[in-house]
């Protein structure tokens, strides 16, 4: 089964406990924890002011003694580390919201960039392996910040840019593929920015994107992502040594012809597609040799692939839709993604929608008019309504009991045993649950495939799922 978000059974969306707007005719079936504000709050004196409610955060947990800690309460003081270093999500995400917010309001413009480098990157470190949906949401306009900002000011050397990035890329690249399609093309718009910035280059932001993927056992779609992404680097960068930033071809090629042998339709397609883009740039003699061992019926698609490249018109970067994942509304960016001054730049977007957004094969163009999850296509579901079909209405998912957050059903038992917040009655109710059944009612569900739960929460109901009532025929 493929967990939302393409994490360990995260959370869906990081999705918060909130309700539909105000005026809603409805109460809400789950009821989130209200906190009690006090008379005396003043937004505009906390120290997140700008981010949007503020007021219904708890908190922070103390801070650990750790020379990391240090270093990021000298540049971004103690609350908003605390913040970063909850255990509560929502605080995290706040956390997150409000360097964005510093950063493109100018607020560091004349802090060390040296210094200020170092603690983004310890920041991106923690958040972009973030188990929680919501979290590695909020490191979207985070990372353009930093691209299309401090990296932009041309005030960092090369080699210092990298040395903080090393270990930020394998994280990232990690995210690629992810099942939650926003995840995934925040990772894949996050590599293209940094090949494209003077700072970085292609070759660096490409060097992880060519390494294995961690785990052995992958689904097809994360070696789809990395093919596509590197035929948009090619594309874009070319082939050393013909291009300064080029590419080196042989791992490039490499890594396309072995993934050629995958069992998967769409990862072999995009294969040659690799193979096709670096054919683009140097012609078919460098390739040949990286060829030599093909079936003639294997030939044949290379053949093909790149007789289409030799006839067709140079594609740009942003018809490409950003390494397959939907062209980025270029609104997002800092300046509408032009070269202002950074410290000169706007108020950052609204935060990404707490929501999730993708499960399975999903493509990076979320359809707001279907639920991601049981299926449901409503022409009614607007971006917000569709959030709200989530957070109470989807008969795939729950509010856990414990930390009130929206988790797939599918997912409960594991949410429990491994990621809960509230920890030991999580543990303690996951430890009187049978692996590979409801834990609503008990009974199995077969493979435990996404189709194998829809047919249990959704075909044939579950008679103790509080959603049962939403059940439509799928």
């Amino acid at each position: 089964h493929s967990p939302v978000g393409g994490m360990a059974h995260s959370p869906v969306g990081g999705m918060p406990p909130w309700g539909p707007s105000a005026g809603s005719a409805l109460p809400p079936p789950e009821q989130p924890v209200q906190r009690e504000q006090s008379n005396n709050f003043d937004p505009a004196s906390h120290p997140l002011v700008g981010v949007p409610n503020v007021e219904d955060l708890g908190q922070p947990d103390q801070l650990p003694a750790d020379k990391e800690v240090d270093a990021l309460v000298a540049i971004f003081g103690e609350y908003l580390t605390r913040c970063l270093y909850s255990k509560s999500w929502n605080l995290r995400d706040a956390a997150l919201q409000k360097v964005v917010i510093d950063l493109n309001g100018g607020i560091y413009a004349n802090s060390n960039p040296s210094q200020l480098l170092g603690g983004v990157a310890a920041i991106l470190r923690r958040a972009i392996p973030d188990k929680n949906v919501q979290v590695f949401l909020a490191c979207g306009p985070f990372l353009q910040s930093l691209c299309h900002g401090l990296l932009a000011t041309g005030s960092l050397r090369r080699p210092e840019v990298h040395s903080a990035l090393e270990p930020v890329m394998p994280m990232l690249a990690e995210r690629l593929g992810d099942a939650n399609a926003r995840v995934d093309k925040i990772a894949r718009d996050a590599h293209v920015d940094f090949a494209q910035s003077a700072s970085v280059g292609s070759p660096f932001a490409a060097a992880h994107v060519l390494r294995p993927p961690k785990k052995k056992v992958v689904p097809p779609r994360v070696y789809t992502c990395r093919l596509q992404l590197l035929a948009v680097l090619v594309d874009e960068a070319g082939i050393a040594p013909d291009q300064r930033e080029g590419l080196d071809l042989e791992p490039i090629v490499k890594i396309a012809m072995e993934w050629f042998n995958n069992s998967n339709a769409d990862v072999r397609e995009n294969a040659v597609r690799l193979v096709g883009s670096c054919f683009a740039h140097v012609g078919l003699d460098r390739i040949e040799p990286y060829l030599a061992k093909l079936k003639p019926v294997q030939r044949e698609l290379f053949d093909a692939e790149f007789d289409r490249r030799s006839n067709e018109e140079p594609e740009p970067i942003s018809a490409r839709a950003r390494a397959g994942g939907g062209a980025r509304d270029q609104t997002s960016l800092p300046n509408g993604g032009g070269g202002a001054v950074w410290g000169e730049m706007p108020a950052p977007q609204v935060p990404p929608p707490r929501g999730p957004t993708g499960v399975g094969e999903a493509s990076a163009d979320v359809d707001d008019t279907a639920c991601q999850f049981c299926l449901r296509q409503d022409s009614t579901f607007t971006p917000e309504t569709v959030d709200v079909h989530y957070w109470r209405e989807c008969p795939m998912l729950i509010q856990c009991d414990f930390c009130q957050q929206v988790i797939e059903i599918a997912t409960l038992h594991e949410h429990y045993a491994k990621e809960c917040e509230s920890g030991a009655p999580a543990r303690s109710k996951a430890s009187e649950l049978a692996p590979g059944s409801c834990v609503l009612c008990g009974i199995g569900v077969g493979a435990g495939e996404d189709e194998d739960w829809r047919d249990h929460l959704i075909r044939d109901g579950c008679r103790n799922n509080p959603r049962d009532a939403n059940r439509f025929s799928g």
